[in-house]
């Protein structure tokens, strides 16, 4: 049972290696933020820009399920230093 148990959790890794791997294989290396976990989710690509903050396009961590997507705005760092934005960016 143990054994068996090893397998399947192996399999199971490699299996989550795997769906990772094919989802940010195609990223942009440059972006700081682009393949790394943020607040329990993988971001992928991003989908937009300002002056104030980043869009990106995000999976859940744990699953990697593509039916999951969400959009994750991340504040530039200028920005951070101001509690009115913060105040802001939060609402």
């Amino acid at each position: 049972l143990v054994l068996l148990r090893v397998r399947k959790e192996r399999r199971l890794s490699q299996e989550y290696a795997s769906r990772r791997a094919a989802l940010t294989a195609t990223l942009d290396r440059t972006d700081p933020f682009e393949g790394k976990t943020l607040g329990g989710y993988l971001l992928l690509n991003r989908i937009g820009q300002g002056g104030m903050a980043t869009v990106y396009r995000g999976v859940p961590e744990h699953s990697l399920d593509m039916k999951e997507v969400v959009a994750i705005k991340v504040m530039q760092d200028k920005m951070a230093d101001d509690p009115e934005f913060r105040e802001r960016f939060e609402r």
